[in-house]
């Protein structure tokens, strides 16, 4: 199969390369639920674009035309990511034609798929009951990793600079961040998290 697709003319395989990066730009974090045919077709459909950009500039160098017309592709790729699935999603409400919004679960919807609203505050009740709380997620965005990790499969890895005992004690944590050793990041796997409260931000401050 490899060798077939490297044997086609080079605009060929230009527009199929082109179009499954843009692919991977426009569903990253996503793709997991796809299937063959969706990443196939999904991938000609980016293709295309790759494609009506080679008739447009076919005059110039191939050395012009091919990180051009990637670079093109990839963009549009971004753009249906950021604008266009919102707007298509938008449109199916509307039309009272279909509320999903081609993500597999709310998990996913409101954490790995989240591009519009900013994490503001983020607290983990562990199965024994203790509370783990990022306060102000602010702080800690600039620092690795920052400002959280938030898993598909559930997972969390934060920054704790408050916490909550199981019998209620409420404990404040000022090392969270030390000039010399740096930030500390608490990984929690999903086995162990009982509940994930989250806060988001309408629009970032200025």
């Amino acid at each position: 199969m490899d060798e077939k697709l490297l044997s086609l003319p080079w605009q060929i395989q230009l527009a199929l390369g082109s179009g499954y990066a843009a692919y991977l730009v426009a569903y990253a974090g996503r793709r997991a639920h796809h299937t063959a045919v969706d990443v196939t077709f999904r991938s000609l459909a980016f293709g295309l674009v790759a494609t009506t950009t080679l008739f447009v500039v076919q005059s110039l160098p191939a050395l012009v035309v091919i990180p051009e017309t990637v670079l093109l592709t990839v963009i549009t790729g971004a753009l249906w990511r950021r604008f266009g699935i919102p707007v298509y999603d938008w449109l199916m409400r509307e039309a009272d034609i279909s509320w999903a919004d081609d993500t597999p679960t709310a998990w996913q919807s409101i954490t790995v798929c989240n591009n519009k609203h900013e994490l503001s505050q983020l607290t983990v009740q562990l199965d024994d009951g203790t509370l783990l709380v990022c306060n102000d997620t602010s702080q800690f965005a600039d620092q690795p990793f920052g400002p959280a990790v938030i898993g598909a499969n559930g997972d969390v890895a934060l920054y704790v600079n408050f916490e909550v005992a199981a019998d209620g004690t409420e404990i404040d944590i000022d090392d969270a961040v030390v000039p010399y050793w740096g930030a500390r990041m608490t990984y929690i796997p999903a086995s162990k998290i009982a509940r994930v409260s989250l806060r988001h931000r309408l629009f970032t401050p200025a």
